[in-house]
């Protein structure tokens, strides 16, 4: 699939964050509209928002697609979507798609979750 235009995505902290560029993604990937987790993922209680949402599963081991769910003490969470063995997601620099392992080094906790609906 082409995923050009994401590339080209230009971040903002309350506009278009993290959040905003997960659920654009996972709706060009998979149909699915994720978009009342942007609400709860910028409100800052995304960790009991995610699980208790309708259809989404939390998943042990990452797959393609799925949503990356990313948090240390003292830093708001971050998200993004695992595809094409990478974690594709929104920074302050732009877009970035970085391996797993390079943001596992950098987030003390990670979770994986998929849209069942």
């Amino acid at each position: 699939m082409n995923l050009d235009e994401f590339h080209y995505k230009k971040y903002h902290a309350v506009e278009y964050n993290c959040s905003h560029f997960a659920r654009d993604l996972w709706l060009k990937l998979t149909g699915s509209d994720i978009g009342d987790l942007v609400g709860a993922f910028n409100s800052g209680c995304l960790d009991s928002a995610m699980p208790a949402r309708r259809g989404l599963q939390k998943l042990e081991q990452p797959q393609d697609p799925c949503l990356v769910w990313l948090a240390k003490p003292n830093v708001p969470p971050h998200i993004g979507v695992f595809v094409e063995r990478r974690v594709f997601h929104m920074t302050p620099d732009g877009p970035r798609a970085d391996p797993l392992h390079y943001l596992a080094s950098l987030y003390n906790h990670y979770k994986f979750y998929t849209c069942l609906d």
